[in-house]
């Protein structure tokens, strides 16, 4: 694949060495609980990129950086009730993730918890719906049960996208953290796909296949080499599009 367009941004920010002046400045441990809703909160100042509001949760389990599993308890963090909210940059946000845990301003965990390996998973129209994160099943039970998982109580019409596995089991991702985790190449693109409307001339301003298995895109104005691929992706599929 070729790309015409700007350079690359430098890519040496690191979520470990960001400071978030809008998170908690104190030695209490935050942990960021879920993605809400995206918007420009500040209509006086003549910002370019949109925010993201951000959901953390106080946590108050004593062993909770030793032993992160803990964090899995609904216990483990103040009362939902009492939860937090922060606007962040989406340019910011490429470099969150959920369950992430903040002290002071700064970056002091990403707790793996617990991990499983998904194979031979089959993602089709048929195996595959978009839900809102308070949706029940036909039986009444919830896909992310408020007593086993709390922390999305404020955001129940959240996006998701739920993938049906085997024994009657589902995988649960929302959307903005799918969206942040593949086209999380760079802070501009990410703002670009969540700034409306979306225009493809936004993303790039021509491409043409030069044979099968080579794609030529010229880049828009200010888009960085290191997001081309995911623009490529965008420009040549239809249904990614």
């Amino acid at each position: 694949m070729n790309t015409i367009g700007s350079e690359a941004p430098k890519r040496g920010l690191q979520a470990e060495s960001l400071r978030i002046n809008a998170f908690p400045q104190d030695h209490d441990i935050w942990r960021i609980d879920w993605f809400g809703s995206i918007a420009f909160p500040d209509r006086y100042s003549r910002q370019r990129h949109p925010s993201v509001l951000v959901y953390l949760s106080k946590v108050v389990a004593p062993d909770a950086l030793d032993n992160p599993s803990v964090l899995l308890q609904p216990d483990a963090t103040s009362s939902v009730h009492h939860q937090i909210k922060r606007w962040v940059s989406v340019c910011t946000v490429m470099l969150l993730r959920i369950g992430d845990l903040w002290q002071n301003q700064t970056l002091v965990a990403r707790p793996s918890y617990e991990q499983e390996t998904f194979e031979d998973l089959l993602i089709d129209p048929s195996h595959v719906t978009l839900i809102k994160a308070g949706v029940s099943l036909e039986d009444d039970r919830f896909l992310l049960p408020l007593p086993q998982h709390p922390w999305h109580l404020n955001n129940t019409h959240s996006y998701c996208t739920c993938v049906n596995l085997p024994d009657d089991r589902h995988l649960v991702v929302p959307c903005m953290e799918m969206i942040r985790f593949y086209f999380g190449s760079s802070s501009e693109l990410l703002s670009r796909l969540f700034t409306p409307p979306l225009t493809k001339d936004q993303l790039f301003k021509y491409v043409k296949r030069s044979n099968p298995k080579q794609l030529v895109v010229a880049l828009a104005d200010r888009m960085p080499r290191s997001s081309a691929e995911d623009i490529a992706r965008i420009a040549a599929s239809q249904k990614a599009w």
